[in-house]
């Protein structure tokens, strides 16, 4: 069975192979797919990506030769605010 896969990944393909890299955050409201989006985009990339959740606690890598080792994706304190998202996006630059 082919997948499902809507038009807006292919825009976020080509977003993600843009140089220079940038951080790209899909909003939206709940249940609609941003996130299935996001990993099938990334999956369709040949780079490495990080998929982060700023609501949940939990990251998963996605696409790419990311480190294996668990605490690799350890990005940080529970709490979801500015100096989270410093701290994130600090460490995949480091990463990248």
């Amino acid at each position: 069975m082919q997948r499902f896969r809507r038009r807006q990944v292919q825009t976020l393909v080509e977003r993600i192979e843009e140089k220079p890299r940038r951080l790209i955050a899909v909003f939206g409201p709940r249940q609609t797919g941003k996130t299935t989006a996001a990993l099938q985009a990334l999956a369709a990339t040949r780079l490495a990506g990080l998929h982060v959740a700023a609501d949940e606690p939990e990251s998963v890598p996605a696409g790419g030769p990311l480190p294996t080792d668990a605490d690799s994706f350890e990005i940080g304190p529970p709490e979801r605010d500015s100096r989270w998202l410093e701290r994130v996006w600090r460490d995949s630059r480091q990463k990248a």
